[in-house]
């Protein structure tokens, strides 16, 4: 579970320092924080080496080597994380600007533009909504995790997960204190728990994992041939 924010912008200094101001920002606020940061040399990013440090609420990466969406992926825990990537050209991204051209080059494409120089505050047209500070860049980061983890749940503002409606769910979600099997009515076919982190599967993984129980259940004494609803605990300690 995640949301995942590029951070661009011509400037490589300016990226950095943006990403850093966020992640700290973000973190100290309790939100789980993943920053991938690319370390500049060989075109050929021969060196496969990651070094991860972790602190209470952020995990910060550097890789020798780029990180395509599904390598990130893979460094995903089950609580909800938010991922911050330095230079990853996404439709969800902060736009560090040094100049102009940057604004020419990234600002329609942006959430939100954070300027690095006067310049850009006196000549902003024509992306003047999206100038924000620090501040405001983090509400429009926050929006949008909330606005991703409101998709899967089931909007209904019932109350039964002891939440006042399906914002306050999200929020408690996006901090990592609540998964999505606390919405009662969002039917979610395959829940998995690990160590206590709600895992995530997509489409096909959730196919799979069913016709494998199925499977399995189908050579089991005792089991009725129209099979409803299976809870399985296993315990490995």
């Amino acid at each position: 579970m995640y949301t995942i924010i590029g951070i661009v912008g011509s400037n490589r200094e300016n990226r950095l320092k943006l990403l850093s101001q966020l992640a700290d920002r973000l973190s100290k606020e309790g939100y789980n924080v993943i920053s991938i940061t690319r370390e500049e040399g060989s075109a050929k990013y021969s060196d496969r080496s990651i070094s991860v440090s972790i602190t209470d609420c952020s995990t910060f990466i550097k890789a020798g080597f780029k990180l395509g969406l599904n390598e990130i992926k893979s460094l995903i825990a089950g609580k909800w994380r938010l991922i911050m990537v330095e230079g990853l050209k996404t439709n969800n991204c902060i736009l560090a600007a040094s100049s102009i051209s940057d604004i020419e080059e990234y600002g329609a494409h942006s959430m939100a533009i954070v300027p690095f120089t006067n310049e850009i505050r006196r000549n902003h047209a024509p992306q003047e909504a999206k100038i924000v500070d620090v501040d405001g860049a983090i509400a429009v980061i926050l929006n949008k995790m909330l606005k991703e983890i409101l998709s899967i749940l089931a909007q209904q503002d019932c109350g039964e997960c002891g939440y006042g409606n399906c914002q306050e769910l999200a929020k408690a979600i996006a901090r990592g204190e609540e998964t999505p099997f606390k919405c009662v009515k969002k039917k979610i076919p395959i829940k998995i728990m690990v160590n206590g982190d709600y895992i995530q599967l997509n489409p096909f993984t959730t196919k799979m994992f069913a016709e494998v129980i199925k499977g399995l259940l189908s050579i089991l004494k005792g089991v009725p041939r129209e099979i409803r609803n299976v809870t399985i605990e296993i315990n490995f300690d």
